[in-house]
């Protein structure tokens, strides 16, 4: 029987899950009014053992309640290594929405049939 628990979850996600929450983030909300967003670091184990991760909280945009239960908060646990990389991924896709944020503030401004692109280093605009 333990097998199969363990197989549902292994014992570095089951120790993150119930890990205790020694930082954590302001909650966020998302686009509905009951979604939220939350960062938080967690500890497992102790002495030689003890991991941090960090860990995300998030109720989605889309959950529905089931029954008379609230909507299902789910959790996902990092370790480091993971969250670096999770925070390139985000600076990325922060820079292609400003990037876009930025062009549609120029299409705004520009009259109608006038050229938005830069003119090539060297060359006259005019």
């Amino acid at each position: 029987m333990w097998r199969a628990i363990e197989k549902l979850f292994p014992l570095k996600a089951m120790a993150a899950l119930l890990g205790g929450v020694v930082f954590e983030c302001q909650e966020r909300q998302g686009l509905t009014s009951g979604s939220i967003f939350q960062w938080r670091v967690k500890r497992a184990g102790s002495g030689v053992d003890r991991r941090l991760y960090l860990g995300l909280k998030v109720l989605a945009d889309g959950s529905v309640r089931l029954g008379g239960a609230g909507p299902p908060t789910c959790y996902i646990n990092f370790v480091l290594e993971t969250a670096r990389r999770i925070r390139d991924d985000l600076d990325e896709c922060i820079a292609a929405l400003e990037a876009e944020e930025r062009q549609k503030a120029i299409e705004a401004t520009s009259p109608e049939g006038t050229e938005t692109a830069p003119a090539a280093d060297g060359e006259d605009p005019a």
